[in-house]
């Protein structure tokens, strides 16, 4: 089985694989486990990476809501100030 899980699913299967090494847990029930884990974060804050998962969404409804303000502010002649 391949997959491929984000961090804190990663740092659960440490914790079952260091189980399994500790004989709590049987070899037999993950013949062929292979993990890929992938950093998510909306902040885009990890150090060589163009994009993360969660930031193009995140960038994405950041520009539907700016837009939706400038639409309001325009017709009501205001000055509208957004905190992000």
């Amino acid at each position: 089985m391949n997959a491929a899980v984000g961090v804190g699913v990663y740092y659960g299967c440490e914790i079952y694989w260091g189980m399994i090494d500790g004989g709590i847990a049987s070899k037999r029930s993950i013949r062929s486990l292979f993990l890929t884990a992938m950093f998510a974060s909306i902040d885009i804050d990890f150090c060589g990476t163009g994009m993360m998962i969660g930031a193009d969404s995140t960038l994405h409804r950041l520009l539907e809501a700016i837009n939706a303000i400038t639409t309001t502010a325009s017709c009501h002649k205001k000055t509208f100030i957004l905190e992000v």
